[in-house]
């Protein structure tokens, strides 16, 4: 819109605002046409979109995010459908995917295989052996992390006498 009308500034409020209006700035002429444009984009999606909520659970959420929301605007530009995730706050599964019906099968499968492109495991393993499976230097634990390709596998021990990988 910006480079098809020229200098207009088109302010689309945050999701958390709660508001709806849309504020078009620039020159008079530009600034009416870009708005015109822009009402008759929503009167198309309002009739084309649906919506669909999903269950994930919570604890793949931030798969299904991404860094820095990457997996969510890789959604959105592939398939045109808007991918919604609660806040930890929430404590909700639900996941609402909205757009085009055509493009939500897509959709749906990216944020699946985002969700599920990961997992936690824990193993059982007493606190006091937490240094046996560090090893001298860490040599044992690296040795597991480079077996399983170091980039794709995380090892802590944040929880007592459990390993989570």
């Amino acid at each position: 819109m910006k480079k098809k009308f020229g200098i207009v500034a088109i302010d689309v409020p945050p999701p958390s605002a709660n508001k709806n209006d849309v504020v078009v700035r620039g020159k008079k002429e530009a600034a009416i046409a870009c708005a015109a444009e822009l009402k008759s984009f929503v009167a198309h999606k309002k009739k084309h979109c649906t919506t669909l909520e999903i269950n994930v659970d919570q604890k793949q959420h931030r798969f299904v995010i991404g860094n820095k929301g990457k997996n969510i605007q890789d959604v959105l530009r592939d398939t045109g459908v808007s991918v919604e995730v609660p806040s930890q706050e929430k404590n909700s599964n639900v996941i609402v995917l909205r757009g085009e019906q055509t493009q939500m099968g897509a959709a749906l499968t990216q944020v699946y295989a985002n969700a599920s492109s990961h997992q936690d495991a824990f193993v059982e393993a007493p606190e006091w052996m937490h240094r046996l499976l560090i090893g001298q230097k860490g040599a044992t634990i690296k040795e597991i992390q480079d077996k399983f390709g170091n980039d794709k596998v995380k090892i802590d021990f944040t929880v007592k006498d459990k390993v989570s990988a």
